[in-house]
């Protein structure tokens, strides 16, 4: 969308909500390679893990525990899996451990500064870096 009429839009949507600035929703892409490549691979695994691989039905009480790394200033990122056989557990939110305090144990061990992890193929990182390569490039 040109940049213009974005701005436009943007504007014409907050005078619909009194000046508040709206929610941007979740770019469909993220929400698909976030399912596609992360949580469905994960589940199957997880199926196949407890013998179960689809479409044999896990049986109640049957689960697999999934450790997930979400510190305590992402916790509200921390979700149930949705399915009966797979039990996420967060333990460094159990630790009550924050970025800064997982940054600093890592260090302590010997692994120096570590990035926040995220997908490089993801278009909602890459697309601000694209644009200034572009910029970049083109001129």
């Amino acid at each position: 969308m040109d940049e213009s009429l974005r701005l436009a839009h943007s504007a014409e949507a907050c005078s619909r909500t009194n000046g508040a600035t709206p929610r941007r929703a979740r770019p469909v892409e993220v929400q698909i390679s976030t399912s596609e490549y992360k949580i469905s691979p994960l589940k199957k695994a997880a199926r196949e893990l407890l013998g179960y691989p689809h479409p044999r039905r896990v049986p109640r009480g049957v689960y697999v525990e999934q450790a997930i790394g979400i510190s305590t200033d992402e916790f509200t990122r921390a979700k149930d899996s949705g399915v009966r056989y797979l039990r996420n557990v967060f333990p460094l939110i159990e630790l009550g451990w924050d970025r800064t305090r997982c940054a600093d144990y890592l260090a302590e061990r010997g692994f120096g500064e570590t990035v926040k992890s995220a997908c490089v193929g993801c278009l909602m990182w890459n697309l601000s870096w694209l644009r200034c390569l572009l910029m970049i490039t083109v001129r």
